[in-house]
């Protein structure tokens, strides 16, 4: 079997060498078989380089399994949307009613890897709402930078949302001290407070609000 000439044709889109060669190999190699060290099989390779019609061949000419895992325990799917790959995102959501994910969403996928342009699509969409609410908000603040924090409150995220199995809320959450791991605190604790975060000012985290509230007074966000 040659494994590069498969790879080659996977990233490189070059259907009918891809064709030909399941054509003439199909008596001796399984379209699901993992052909890398990662565990990817010839959908999962074709989904990360953004080949749509390798894809759809792939899945309506050779039957392969879009559910089939890597290593890493994702399906083709969640690799597209961690590799940025909207063609092959929209192919999904447009034709495939049960979609391809195990335990964390498509959403989960393109923000934890800063997938803008999926985020944004995912975001338009009812499903991607709904991937949206079920968000933890802990990985909201620390996953997104502050583009992709304003698009989750801009497109409806509750701003007052509770940390899980605490007492925080995400204002709280970014007033906590994280150096170095925190991206955009501060400009994450001006957009909650420019969309209505509640907030306590007998609270202890209270001090570091203060310069960005009195800030926004200034300017006329907060009255």
């Amino acid at each position: 079997m040659n494994v590069e000439l498969i790879y080659e044709a996977c990233e490189k889109g070059n259907i009918n060498l891809l064709r030909e060669f399941l054509h003439v190999c199909a008596k001796f190699i399984d379209v699901n078989a993992r052909f890398t060290d990662d565990g990817n099989t010839m959908l999962h390779l074709c989904c990360a380089s953004g080949q749509l019609e390798c894809v759809k061949m792939l899945l309506n000419e050779y039957n392969a399994n879009m559910y089939e895992e890597n290593k890493d325990l994702n399906t083709s799917y969640e690799v597209a949307c961690r590799a940025g790959q909207l063609e092959i995102v929209q192919f999904f959501m447009d034709t495939i009613s049960e979609l391809p994910y195990r335990n964390k969403t498509p959403l989960e996928h393109a923000m934890w890897t800063n997938k803008m342009n999926i985020v944004e699509y995912l975001l338009s969409t009812s499903r991607g709402k709904c991937w949206m609410n079920r968000c933890p908000p802990q990985d909201v603040i620390f996953a997104c930078d502050k583009h992709m924090f304003e698009l989750f409150l801009r497109r409806g995220y509750y701003v007052n949302a509770q940390i899980p199995f605490s007492e925080y809320s995400l204002l709280h959450y970014c007033c906590i001290d994280w150096p170095d791991v925190l991206k955009d605190r501060d400009e994450k604790i001006r957009l909650l407070l420019e969309y209505g975060a509640r907030y306590d000012p007998t609270a202890k985290y209270f001090y570091v609000l203060e310069p960005f509230i009195k800030e926004m007074e200034n300017q006329k966000y907060i009255k």
